[in-house]
């Protein structure tokens, strides 16, 4: 198909969904608005991921493991473990930040499992407060996750940034 013959194809699907939206109802645009934006909003994410590998310890239920955590943002984690963990189960997690002496305690819930491990979205304001554990900063953990910078040439370690 030739550039002009695909141009035109686009110029009329854009014509009949614009004639489509004009005769419909506010309401129907506004449920078409909705779908539109959670259509576009799925697979794309809110904050960059991280590679890295540091250990982890987390519990949910009264059951406690350690494994390792893949890759961070300032909205999650993904920890590979081949535990089978429910979708929505909180999970309460510790861990060192790379180059901290710093440690993080902060809870979260399950948004995927799979067979590689689990994603884990912070809760917000997830930092223990409270009761001052020796070394638990009581700062929002999206502070001490946007600290990171990934340097090139370091073979995709991360480190803190100064």
């Amino acid at each position: 198909m030739a550039i002009k013959d695909k141009n035109l194809e686009e110029v009329n699907i854009t014509s009949r969904l614009l004639n489509l939206i004009f005769d419909m109802s506010k309401e129907k645009k506004l449920r078409l608005l909705k779908f539109i934006d959670e259509w576009e909003s799925k697979g794309s994410r809110r904050h960059n991921r991280k590679p890295l590998l540091i250990p982890i310890d987390y519990t949910t239920k009264h059951v406690a493991f350690k494994d390792l955590i893949k890759n961070i943002s300032a909205g999650g984690v993904f920890i590979e473990t081949r535990m089978p963990f429910n979708v929505g189960q909180d999970i309460t997690m510790m861990f060192r930040l790379p180059k901290s002496r710093k440690l993080i305690q902060a809870t979260g819930e399950i948004v995927r499992s799979d067979s590689h491990g689990i994603g884990v979205k912070f809760k917000r304001h997830s930092m223990k407060k409270g009761k001052k554990a020796a070394g638990i900063q009581n700062k929002p953990l999206e502070d001490h996750i946007t600290l990171f910078e990934l340097k090139k040439g370091e073979n995709d370690e991360l480190s803190m940034a100064s």
